[in-house]
């Protein structure tokens, strides 16, 4: 069986090299199913499923196994991430954040990283808590910036953002947000849990 799943890779982003709290963004994209074939994947994909729609929207968008055709690839992950498949708003959030496969669009990216976020992904986790911190596309937030960080921890992403931050806010004498920033973290890893636990609609 082929699993289409791509690795989780870090994604160093351009940030200001003067200043040392702006953690690195991540990269991730996949879906967790399996298909015998792309055939079989692409059936699936034409039956509106929302997983397939983002494992094939994804190798659209770069050519793998199949001819790349980025509007193509973007409108399916569009249509997976509007049904709740939340590897596809990751992903749309990189595509736009990056601004490689489409005009770069910051506002775009902090929406479905936000919508894959709240759906636990770690990944979108940490890339909205870097973005809080760097201003990146919105008014920077030390304090919802870490906690978005802390989050993505206890979702199992260990890229030291959060540590740097930390480090950042206690040398620039601002020690007093990281509490803050971990009740705030408490608040979200609350919240999302009663998301998770909340019945489907």
């Amino acid at each position: 069986m082929m699993r289409f799943l791509l690795p989780l890779l870090l994604f160093a982003a351009a940030l200001s090299a003067a200043d040392d709290s702006k953690p690195a963004l991540l990269s991730t994209t996949g879906g967790g199913n399996t298909w015998s074939d792309v055939a079989e994947l692409q059936k699936d994909a034409e039956a509106h499923k929302p997983a397939a729609l983002a494992a094939l929207g994804d190798m659209l968008l770069t050519g793998d196994q199949v001819t790349k055709d980025v509007p193509k690839g973007l409108s399916m992950l569009e249509e997976a991430a509007k049904a709740g498949q939340s590897s596809a708003a990751f992903r749309l959030g990189k595509v736009y954040e990056d601004g490689q496969l489409a005009p770069r669009d910051t506002t775009k990216a902090i929406q479905y990283y936000k919508q894959a976020a709240i759906a636990g992904v770690g990944e979108a986790q940490y890339n909205l808590g870097a973005l809080y911190v760097s201003g990146k596309g919105l008014k920077r937030d030390y304090r919802e910036g870490l906690a978005w960080l802390l989050v993505a921890e206890k979702s199992g992403v260990t890229a030291g953002g959060a540590e740097k931050v930390r480090q950042h806010l206690v040398k620039t004498g601002r020690s007093e947000l990281i509490p803050a920033a971990e009740k705030r973290a408490a608040e979200i890893a609350a919240e999302l849990k009663k998301s998770a636990e909340a019945p489907a609609k």
